[in-house]
């Protein structure tokens, strides 16, 4: 079984915060999750705060052995070219129905710019993380 564990950006104070002290008891229909705090206490569960930006572990951990999450950025390195690096986006995608990898600077029409993640394709490639779009925008130009 898949663990579901998230990551919480704060932007209003620019890091990550942890989420310890909270466990998630259930996503609504609308989407929204829904945290209790240790003494379930609901909190979040009516409007998530616009300042708070969560991402959802996707189960995968890179070849470093360091967990996957969406908005990290990768570096993808294909098995039949390994001297060929991509930085790519972890992305959640509609079209894919699941986590997919989508390739920075590579025109938005080209039907090579996403891929569906999954295990398979990252142990046949190589993936590591580099850094996330909060800490690290500058890795999306």
């Amino acid at each position: 079984m898949r663990q579901i564990k998230f990551r919480v950006w704060d932007k209003t104070e620019d890091k990550f915060i942890p989420l310890k002290d909270y466990h998630l008891a259930t996503i609504r229909f609308d989407g929204l999750p829904q945290f209790f705090t240790c003494d379930n206490v609901l909190i979040y569960g009516k409007v998530w705060p616009e300042h708070l930006v969560l991402q959802q572990f996707t189960g995968l951990k890179d070849k470093n052995s360091i967990e996957v999450y969406e908005g990290d950025v990768v570096e993808l390195c294909f098995c039949n070219t390994p001297d060929y690096k991509n930085k790519t986006l972890i992305e959640w995608s509609d079209y894919h129905n699941g986590w997919a990898i989508t390739q920075l600077g590579v025109p938005l029409d080209s039907i090579f710019r996403s891929y569906r993640l999954s295990l398979p394709f990252i142990t046949y490639n190589s993936i590591r993380v580099i850094g996330n779009i909060f800490e690290n925008p500058e890795l999306l130009n």
